[in-house]
C-alpha cells in the first residue's frame, strides 16, 4: 500500500489498486465485503496540505470509496475503522497503511476464531479532507443496526525511544491518565483517546496491549457524546482530540475510541514523502492487532451501550 500516495485526486490508479487489494484479502477469508461510493460536493473540510495541521479548505467535488466488511450476527456490533487515503505527496506508511494492515490481521484472527459477534470493518476514504468517509459510514450504520462501540486506528506504527521525543500539548496534559510531571516522555507508546462512554473499552484495550508488551497512554476527553459534546469552539484546545474518524461516531452518540501514535506530535515524517515502511515498528503494529483481536473475540470484553 505504501509504495505511492493513495489519493483519488492525485493518484487514482494506486488508490483503486489498494482498495481492490483490501477487498480481495477480506473476501478470501470469508468476510462479506461491499464497496461503497461516496460523493461530496461544496463542503468545508481540510485542505490537502501537510502544513499547517488542520488547514481549512473548500471542496467543490470529492469522490471516495470505502470498503465495508461484516462478520457475525450477534448484536450489538463492534465497529473497527481505519482510513486508507493519504495526502497528495505522501505514501502514508504510518498514516495510515499501518492501521489498515493491522485490521487485516485482526480480520484473519476473527475469521479463525469462529466468533458470532457482529463486527464491522470500515476501511474508509476522505479522512484527510475532513472525515467525510467515516461520517457517511457512521450515519449509515446508526440508521441500520445497533452499535456497541467504534474503535478507530490512525497512525499506529511510528515509535521513538529518545527522551523527550513525544510532544504533549500543554493544555492536554491534564487529560492524560497517570501523567507524571517533568520532562516529556519518549514516544514509545500508543495513545488511546476515549470519553466517559467509552472509558471501559479503552481500559480493556490497554490491558490487552500490556499483555503483548505494548505501552499505552490513556487520554480522557472530558466532553459528552452527541450534541452535548459539540461545544468544542468554547475550548479550541480540544480540537486535537477530534483529528480522526472516531469523532464521526461520537457526534452521533456512539461510544468511540481512538488508537494512535499521535502522528505529528511525534513523527517528523507526518504527511511527508518520507513516511515509508522502513520507519515503522512492525512488531508493535502486530501487538496492536493482537490486542484488538482479543477485544473483538472475547464476549465479556465489550461493555459499550447500543
Amino acid at each position: 500500500m505504501a509504495s505511492a500516495p493513495r489519493n483519488g485526486r492525485t493518484n487514482p490508479h494506486h488508490h483503486q489498486r489498494c482498495l481492490s487489494y483490501v477487498a480481495q484479502q477480506l473476501t478470501s477469508i470469508g468476510w462479506a465485503v461491499e464497496r461503497q461510493e461516496l460523493h461530496v460536493r461544496n463542503t468545508l473540510g481540510i485542505a490537502d496540505n501537510p502544513n499547517p495541521v488542520w488547514p481549512l479548505g473548500w471542496h467543490h467535488n470529492l469522490t471516495g470509496t470505502k470498503i465495508v466488511a461484516t462478520w457475525g450476527t450477534s448484536a450489538p456490533a463492534l465497529v473497527l475503522i481505519a482510513h486508507h487515503d493519504t495526502v497528495g505527496r505522501s505514501p502514508g506508511a504510518d498514516d495510515n497503511a499501518s492501521s489498515v494492515a493491522a485490521l487485516l490481521e485482526v480480520a484473519k484472527i476473527i475469521a479463525r476464531s469462529g466468533t458470532s459477534r457482529r463486527i464491522i470493518l470500515g476501511i474508509v476514504d476522505l479522512e484527510e479532507t475532513g472525515h467525510q468517509g467515516s461520517r457517511n459510514l457512521a450515519a449509515r450504520l446508526a440508521n441500520t443496526e445497533p452499535i456497541a462501540a467504534a474503535i478507530a486506528f490512525d497512525a499506529i506504527g511510528y515509535y521513538t525511544t529518545g527522551p523527550g521525543s513525544q510532544q504533549l500539548p500543554g493544555l492536554l496534559r491534564g487529560l492524560v491518565i497517570g501523567a507524571k510531571p517533568g520532562r516529556r516522555p519518549a514516544g514509545d507508546f500508543l495513545a488511546v483517546v476515549s470519553r466517559g462512554s467509552s472509558a471501559d473499552i479503552a481500559a480493556a484495550w490497554c490491558g490487552n496491549a500490556e499483555r503483548y508488551q505494548l505501552g499505552t497512554l490513556q487520554v480522557r476527553d472530558p466532553r459528552n457524546d452527541g450534541r452535548r459534546g459539540m461545544g468544542t469552539f468554547a475550548r479550541p484546545w480540544l480540537l486535537d482530540l477530534d483529528r480522526s474518524d472516531h469523532a464521526s461516531f461520537q457526534r452521533l452518540g456512539i461510544p468511540a475510541v481512538l488508537v494512535t501514535d499521535t502522528a505529528n506530535l511525534r513523527s517528523r515524517h507526518y504527511h511527508r514523502p518520507t513516511d515509508t515502511p522502513d520507519t515503522l515498528d512492525v512488531e508493535r503494529i502486530a501487538a496492536a492487532a493482537l490486542a484488538t483481536a482479543d477485544l473483538a473475540t472475547q464476549p465479556q470484553s465489550l461493555t459499550g451501550r447500543p
